[in-house]
């Protein structure tokens, strides 16, 4: 993915970014759904998002590296996906996800925290725990399906030189 590190206050930093994920899940199904099929009785689902987040970043330290915190929304665009689930016949399907009114839905909105560390260099490092706030499916009454996720990611600041900006009234 891509970010950027915008100063916006002391220590507190907007924090664009656009993002590559992929998201999935594998249940065993205990109770007849109709999200994948009434027959389904495991269903294991990958799809191919694109995340683009609007974080807040606190620096906790104003060393040149430092801990911070970052929090805040992202919408996920999902592309394309996969589905493959077994029957209680024994039959299994394999087929694209579709994104229609009454399967999956194309986009959801999550709830982002992400703890890490930055280093002098560019280079920074963080854990981050997702929490999807809308329902994947688009079917009434369906099954409830929303994202919980955690990670580790690396990542670099290609321009890692910082600007200061001196914004002090000159009298």
């Amino acid at each position: 993915g891509a970010q950027m590190k915008v100063p916006f206050d002391v220590n507190l930093y907007f924090v664009p970014a656009l993002r590559y994920q992929l998201r999935g899940y594998e249940v065993k199904l205990s109770i007849p759904n109709s999200l994948p099929d009434v027959e389904a009785i495991d269903n294991d689902l990958r799809l191919h998002a694109l995340e683009v987040a609007f974080l807040l970043q606190y620096d906790l330290s104003k060393k040149p590296t430092h801990p911070y915190i970052r929090f805040g929304p992202s919408l996920d665009a999902y592309l394309f996906g996969k589905e493959r689930f077994l029957k209680s016949n024994g039959a299994t399907v394999s087929r694209p996800v579709s994104f229609d009114r009454g399967d999956y839905g194309r986009y959801t909105a999550n709830l982002l925290t992400e703890i890490g560390w930055e280093m002098k260099s560019g280079w920074y490092v963080y854990g981050h725990y997702t929490y999807g706030g809308t329902n994947l499916s688009n079917r009434d009454y369906g099954p409830s399906i929303k994202l919980r996720s955690f990670g580790i990611s690396l990542g670099k600041y290609l321009n890692s030189k910082k600007i200061q900006l001196d914004t002090r009234n000159v009298e």
